[in-house]
């Protein structure tokens, strides 16, 4: 399951980078576009870690304390 996100993240990714490669002429939108593609890693590698990973930190973040 880990091979078949990356295999399909990882188009999305090239084509974020080389769009804001081109967009990079306009300074101001390339700034903002490449804050945001900056982001969208950090969201993509939390997306892609094992789900056991996942599932452990939301039960450690989110259990109430008693």
């Amino acid at each position: 399951m880990y091979t078949e996100t990356q295999k399909f993240r990882q188009p999305l990714i090239w084509a974020l980078l080389v769009g804001c490669l081109t967009l990079y002429r306009w300074q101001a939108v390339g700034v903002g576009i490449m804050t945001g593609v900056l982001i969208l890693f950090w969201f993509l590698l939390i997306g892609t870690q094992q789900p056991e990973q996942v599932r452990k930190l939301a039960e450690k973040d989110y259990t109430p304390n008693r």
